[in-house]
This record gives structure tokens, C-alpha cells and sequence, in this order.
């Protein structure tokens, strides 16, 4: 049946019409996964810590978004009647946007307070470990705290009201957020490490946190400060998500292929621990996914997997990466 499909001119046809849309969304999730990718892999660099729950850490901020945004704007009563809330949808969405940041930064300061930092000189394995079980109780937190089949229920109707059509493909309010926000979003954090004293210092810690220490900077500080910004990357990527897809809204949302697992196949795949490695791979991971699943004679296993026989693809011509670190640490 596949390969009748394979063959078949209309279903070509039918493709190549649909690949605008395609791509627009291969993009739409490669940039989203990026924002998560970034915050992966900035943790990792300064703090040599391999968060395993940071997709976790993103199903927090979808669940955060969804259910405050959803209690400051307007209800939906009897017969689908819109009921007054206590602030209008758009700022609504706004409040609960900057709220969810702010709780984010917070809760991945206290996560670093409390567990990581006490984990300093221990074995890579068993902070791995910490940090999956920590993954764990996070979703069954979620599960008992807030109903996912409640949460996913909050609609934005905002994106899906005010759309524009340009011809070959058409998208809405929430799609144009993303492609705009996210590279200034990206564009800012490499601006932020280039050009400012602590992102300089950012740097150095990533290269010897010893040496850097004795240079005279604070790094039990610095690290605090990079999750800080580490869990704030990951609430603005999981605040684009909930605004684009309520659908798939879960507690396991970080082991999805929409979530966090992707996230760390883009920084393996981008070259562990390269920043601009991680922002390519993770938009080339979301166009594998759009492109390969859509395309004609594809079985269905292949298509739902593509975005990780990209990874494989790429790990075994290029098993450094495709931005391999081979600089060597500056003593």
C-alpha cells in the first residue's frame, strides 16, 4: 500500500502544493525546540550539569501559562456566552506570559539552591540520576496539581481568530509570535554572552570553572544566575507552545517529540555544547519532522520517527556534530 502511495502523481502533487505549509511549520517547532536547546545547553556549558528535566521544567511553564492566563481572562459560561474576567484576553495572555517567566526564574533558582548546588564534586551519573527523578516527581506533581485534560482545554481564540493569508500559505497571530520573538530571542542571549560583563564571565566559567574562580569570579553565584536565565529561555519556549498547540498538552510533555526530548537531540546532534550547533540542528530537526511525516509512500513508524533518524543520520557522518567542540579548555 505504502509503495502504491510512493508512485502515485496525486498524492505528489498534493505535497509539493502543501510544502509551504510544510516548512512554516517545521520552523515554527525547530525554533521553539531551539529556545529549549539553548537553555539545555548554557546550563550544561556553565555548570557541567546535564538537566534531564528540563522539558519538565517546560511543562511547568505551558501548565503555568494555560491556568493563570485562563483565570485573569474572560470565561466561557452557559451556551459558550463569554463572561467577563478580570482582565481582557490579549493582556490576559500578557500578564500570564510575564508571570510565568518570573515563576520559572524563581523556581529554577530554588531548584539550584536546594539540590544542584549540593551536588558539586559528585559523579556526572548521579546527578544525571537526580535530575531524571526530578523529571519524575515534576510530572506526577502536575498530574495531581492540575487535570491535564483541564488544561488542555484553555483555548487561546486570539491565533485562531485573526489569521493572514499570504498566497501559498496562511498563519495566524500566535505562528507570526514565534517567528519573530524567537530569533530576537536568540539573537539577544548570543548578544548577552558577547557583549556583557557577566555573559563574558558566562564564558570563562565554561572554559575552567577552577581558573575561573581564581580570577576572582563568583561562580556558585554565576551558576545561579545562568539558571535563573536557563529557566526563563524555558518558560518563554513553553509560553509559545501553549499559545500554538493546547491540544497536546500533557504532563509528559518533555519526553514528547514536541518537547524536551527533541531539545536534547538537537544539542547532541548541534555538537555538545555548542550554542549555535544546537539553534541549527533543533530548526533542521523540526523541518525533518514536518517534511518527512507529510511526504508521500512514507510508513507511518518512519514518519513519526524522523526527527530521530535525523539524529542518527547526523551522529553517524558526523559524530562530533554538526558544530563540533574540538577547541580544547583554556587553563
Amino acid at each position: 500500500m505504502w509503495l502504491a502511495d510512493t508512485f502515485e502523481p496525486s498524492k505528489w502533487e498534493f505535497y509539493f502544493q502543501s510544502l509551504p505549509r510544510f516548512v512554516v511549520a517545521g520552523v515554527l517547532q525547530g525554533l521553539i525546540l531551539a529556545v529549549i536547546a539553548l537553555a539545555f545547553v548554557l546550563i550544561y556549558r556553565t555548570t557541567e550539569i546535564v538537566n534531564f528535566a528540563q522539558g519538565d521544567f517546560m511543562a511547568i511553564s505551558i501548565f503555568s501559562m494555560l491556568v493563570i492566563s485562563d483565570f485573569l481572562g474572560p470565561k466561557t459560561g452557559a451556551f459558550g456566552a463569554a463572561e467577563p474576567g478580570i482582565l481582557p484576553l490579549f493582556w490576559a495572555w500578557a500578564a500570564a506570559a510575564v508571570l510565568t517567566i518570573l515563576l520559572m526564574v524563581i523556581v529554577s533558582v530554588v531548584f539550584d539552591l536546594a539540590i544542584f548546588r549540593s551536588l558539586t564534586g559528585q559523579s556526572p551519573l548521579a546527578v544525571v540520576i537526580v535530575t531524571i527523578a526530578l523529571g519524575f516527581i515534576i510530572r506526577n506533581a502536575l498530574d495531581v496539581i492540575v487535570k491535564p485534560s483541564a488544561a488542555a482545554s484553555v483555548k487561546f481564540p486570539l491565533p485562531q481568530r485573526y489569521s493572514f493569508d499570504l498566497g501559498i500559505v496562511n498563519i495566524n497571530i500566535a505562528q507570526i509570535a514565534v517567528l519573530v520573538c524567537v530569533p530576537l530571542l536568540l539573537w539577544g542571549m548570543v548578544a548577552f554572552l558577547n557583549r556583557t560583563k557577566v555573559g563574558l564571565a558566562v564564558q570563562a566559567a565554561s572554559q575552567n570553572q577552577m581558573a575561573a574562580y581564581y580570577m576572582g569570579i563568583p561562580v556558585p553565584r554565576l551558576n545561579t544566575i545562568v539558571w535563573g536565565i536557563g529557566g526563563a529561555l524555558t518558560a518563554c519556549a513553553g509560553i509559545l507552545f501553549a499559545l500554538n498547540d493546547t491540544e497536546r498538552v500533557n504532563s509528559a510533555i518533555g519526553l514528547t517529540l514536541q518537547g524536551g526530548i527533541l531539545a536534547y537531540a538537537a544539542a547532541i546532534a548541534g555538537g555538545f555544547g555548542s550554542i549555535s550547533g544546537a539553534i541549527i540542528t533543533a530548526i533542521l530537526l523540526g523541518l525533518a519532522h514536518q517534511l518527512i511525516q507529510g511526504m508521500p509512500g512514507v510508513p507511518s513508524f518512519i514518519g513519526a520517527n524522523a526527527s530521530i533518524l535525523f539524529l542518527l543520520a547526523v551522529l553517524v557522518f558526523r559524530p562530533d556534530g554538526l558544530v563540533p567542540q574540538t577547541a580544547a579548555k583554556k587553563v
